[in-house]
């Protein structure tokens, strides 16, 4: 796949109880020929072809992102990626 998207968001993972995600899910389950990098919780994936899971939370089950969580995903914002080539924020 070419350049990719990487979608900045809460963990992208169940329940899917929060219309933030369930928004997500559906571009993930209905958008063809783009390659979608989400951020999830350790042990969680979304098993799609065009999805790559990234596990740099360590929940996924509270509204606010905790401070060590926060640092996970600035630190992941910093790590350079020459195939994302859209940084997507649902916040």
């Amino acid at each position: 796949m070419g350049k990719e998207v990487l979608i900045i968001s809460k963990p992208v993972s169940p329940p899917w109880s929060d219309s933030g995600k369930n928004l997500i899910k559906g571009l993930l389950c209905h958008v063809r020929g783009i390659g979608f990098h989400i951020l999830t919780i350790k042990g969680s994936y979304f098993n799609k072809e065009n999805v790559v899971s990234e596990p740099i939370y360590n929940q996924g089950d509270k509204f606010n992102l905790s401070l060590s969580n926060k640092i996970r995903l600035l630190l992941r914002l910093l790590k350079p990626d020459r195939s994302i080539a859209i940084y997507h924020f649902f916040f």
